[in-house]
């Protein structure tokens, strides 16, 4: 138990100096405090059983620092000399701190997310420590005035914190067990902990696209909505973060509740409202070609360094001209997406299907099966789509033309979101066994698909500079030899088709989803 805080008034702070006097405390002067509280959109960091925070003395010119704790690790500290410490940024840029352990942990950590601004709390405070035998500290106790935490609690709360040191357990219950007595309430954390309970942050992140519960023998059409609703929560959650372009992870995340939406509305035939159903669809297939460019190039640069890692240092360094180009490009399109996420367009489908979601069940038109058993009706679509893979994919021969493969992951696309939307139905184990298998067949197919996408732009983008600018002959071999190399992978993954289908179209799996589709629509 590190810390734990005692909310109270002004009144109270008698109970503070009291405690200093009986153990000979000595608190240090009054600084003014800004701390700010960091972690990933998801929290990483939380789950690491990590903190991170800004500490910022307002009136100091250097007193601004990052302070990492928990972990087996000891705590980190990280002056930040050239921060403003009125300002504490939304987002903290990993790549922009200085090199070192503070800023390689994080990454390990944090990987594509970047730490974000969850709470700031400013007051004065005053802190006084109590060492032990050996001259070391074992207890700090802070004595935080002027609290101002926007929405949580008032301006000018007198909060006390009984911070725990190493070697410190009996003291520090001694001292907590002191101040409860006087009728003060413990809260079992420090004051940015105790703001984030007040603030109702939740410090472990938002969860992702999560389905909740679904009942097989309901009505079809609630089923179909509770799924929508759980897409629509996590479009919703990765709106802003995908506008602001605050981390690549945001679109991707946004891009996955799109396409869930796109199928389950695909699927949603003789279920859904017609009308409803075809407006809803073309625009989420606006939204859906609209964030897929801007993706594409971010799979593209998250993916440079190890597509180009064979080629040789002359190469990687006649590439640049083609990745700068293809940086703007990337660039240009993540603006198109904020410009049309921020439009008037997307406002009104945002607030048109929030309102059809919140509308009671009673007051929704559906299709003619919108009562049928929503256990049934999904055991149809699935078996329906499974058909249609294994058609597909046993039709194609080594001499099928590339389009074969690209039908067949759409076709493995549609069967994996009908699984991964209303799968539980038939058993979450058996469900997730199920598209394990189908996952393999999946990378087989995107490698095949991606791998030529990039070589042909690749290609695209040196015929596009040559147009306007002198292009080198290192240049353009250096293209070539990446989109043969590219082409190569295309050549591989082609290969080896037969085998990850055919480990596909087996027995076992095809067991696996009948027993799922036989719980599902019994």
């Amino acid at each position: 138990m590190p810390s734990v805080t005692y909310g109270t008034d002004a009144g109270a702070r008698p109970v503070f100096d009291d405690l200093l006097r009986e153990t000979g405390i000595e608190p240090g002067p009054p600084h003014r405090m800004r701390r700010t509280r960091y972690d990933t959109f998801d929290g990483l960091l939380h789950a690491a059983g990590l903190r991170l925070e800004r500490r910022s003395r307002l009136q100091e010119a250097s007193g601004d620092e990052l302070v990492l704790t928990g972990g087996t690790g000891v705590p980190a500290h990280l002056p930040l000399a050239d921060a403003p410490p009125s300002d504490p940024p939304r987002v903290l840029e990993l790549a922009a701190l200085p090199g070192g352990p503070m800023r390689a942990r994080l990454a390990a950590v944090c990987g594509l997310r970047v730490p974000l601004a969850q709470l700031t709390v400013d007051s004065v405070r005053r802190t006084g420590e109590l060492p032990g035998p050996a001259g070391a500290p074992l207890v700090r106790l802070h004595l935080d005035t002027e609290v101002e935490l926007p929405g949580a609690v008032p301006a000018n709360r007198t909060v006390f914190e009984v911070e725990q040191l190493p070697g410190g357990e009996k003291l520090a219950r001694q001292l907590r067990k002191r101040l409860e007595r006087t009728g003060l309430r413990p809260f079992t954390g420090d004051l940015l902990e105790r703001g984030m309970a007040l603030a109702g942050i939740d410090p472990t992140g938002f969860d992702g696209l999560v389905i909740p519960v679904l009942d097989r023998d309901g009505p079809a059409l609630d089923g179909y909505r509770t799924v929508l609703q759980a897409c629509f929560v996590a479009l919703e959650a990765n709106w802003e973060g995908t506008a602001d372009h605050l981390d690549i992870e945001f679109l991707h995340d946004l891009r996955i509740a799109v396409r869930r939406t796109r199928s389950v509305l695909g699927e949603g035939r003789q279920v859904l409202d017609p009308d409803q159903r075809r407006h809803l669809r073309a625009e989420f297939a606006w939204l859906g070609r609209l964030t897929g460019p801007a993706r594409d190039f971010d799979v593209y640069f998250e993916e440079w360094d190890e597509l180009t890692g064979e080629l040789s240092p002359a190469s990687r360094r006649a590439l640049l001209p083609v990745r700068s180009e293809l940086a703007l490009r990337r660039e240009q399109e993540h603006r198109r997406v904020t410009e049309a996420l921020r439009s008037v367009r997307a406002a009104q489908l945002r607030a048109e299907v929030r309102a059809w979601l919140d509308r009671p069940e009673i007051d929704v038109n559906g299709g003619r099966r919108a009562m049928a058993p929503l256990g049934r009706i999904v055991a149809a679509r699935i078996a329906a789509a499974q058909a249609g893979v294994l058609e597909d994919g046993r039709a194609i021969t080594e001499a099928s033309p590339a389009t074969d493969l690209h039908e067949l992951r759409k076709d493995a696309k549609r069967l994996r979101y009908l699984l991964d939307s209303f799968g539980d139905l038939g058993g979450q184990k058996r469900r997730r066994t199920i598209t394990r298998h189908l996952k393999q067949l999946q990378d087989n197919l995107g490698e095949h698909q991606d791998t030529q996408i990039q070589a042909d732009e690749l290609r695209e983008v040196v015929t596009s500079l040559a147009g306007h600018e002198p292009v080198g002959a290192a240049t353009t071999e250096a293209v070539e030899e990446l989109a043969r190399m590219l082409e190569s992978r295309q050549q591989a993954a082609r290969a080896e088709f037969g085998e990850r289908f055919a480990a596909y179209d087996r027995p076992g799996p095809h067991r696996e989803l009948e027993k799922l589709l036989s719980r599902m629509s019994r």
